[in-house]
């Protein structure tokens, strides 16, 4: 982390002084009419539902005014998620935005994330990062009847499972009594459905104690290995 921040901070001192050579040309008149951004990275991919970190930063000799940031999805319009302005102009600005990706997206799919800053003098730069899809994590619900039980009591879950871009091939479930976790019986599945809604019957263990906070993890995974959980608390009456 220190080593990142000490790039970046050697990056815009360089970027400063660049600004700074380009304005004092023989004729007076600026090379460079709007501020120096650069994102970081400004290719990333990860998984639908996920988050992207794009870092940006900026520098400009009449000082940094506005910033504008939008996402597009696909060929959708683009959405303004942030436009803000400082009171006062700032010489540098180093920043992050998190972008999370839709859950619905597919592998191959791209999102577009577009910069731009104004300086003290009203010239703007654009910069645009582009997220790619790699793969889809499923989605999972379980739904209880009911969130207390007594010790050796049978509860049912609706458990649903949906995978927009693979199929859904395993439920996992754990149990977490007291900071102990134990792995119960999994739910195989033929691979062959995105889709995949069960009851899925569990029973509180007959050494429960009144108080007891049992917490039910649902883990979908789907023929890509990849997974997402979901989980429940159960507390003993």
């Amino acid at each position: 982390m220190l080593i990142k921040s000490f790039t970046r901070f050697v990056l815009v001192i360089g970027f400063m002084a660049f600004i700074s050579s380009c304005n004092k040309t023989n004729n007076n008149v600026p090379s460079i009419n709007g501020p120096v951004v650069i994102l970081t990275p400004s290719q990333d991919s990860g998984y639908a539902a996920g988050q992207v970190q794009i870092d940006y930063t900026a520098s400009a000799t009449s000082g940094i005014k506005r910033i504008q940031i939008f996402t597009q999805f696909l060929s959708n319009p683009k959405v303004a998620v942030k436009d803000s302005s400082f009171s006062s102009t700032k010489p540098v600005i180093d920043y992050n935005y998190i972008y999370v990706i839709p859950d619905t997206a597919v592998r191959g799919q791209q999102s577009f994330i577009t910069f731009t800053i104004t300086d003290g003098n009203g010239n703007t730069t654009t910069k645009t990062a582009t997220v790619t899809v790699t793969g889809s994590r499923p989605s999972i619900t379980a739904t209880p009847v009911t969130t207390t039980a007594n010790a050796g009591d049978s509860l049912s879950y609706n458990v649903v499972m949906k995978s927009p871009d693979k199929n859904i091939q395993t439920l996992n479930v754990a149990q977490v009594i007291g900071g102990a976790s134990t792995n119960l019986p999994s739910v195989p599945f033929s691979g062959n459905s995105k889709a995949e809604s069960i009851t899925y019957k569990y029973q509180v263990p007959t050494t429960s104690k009144s108080g007891d906070k049992i917490d039910l993890l649902f883990t979908a995974v789907n023929t890509s290995g990849v997974s997402n959980f979901t989980s429940v608390t159960i507390t003993v009456n």
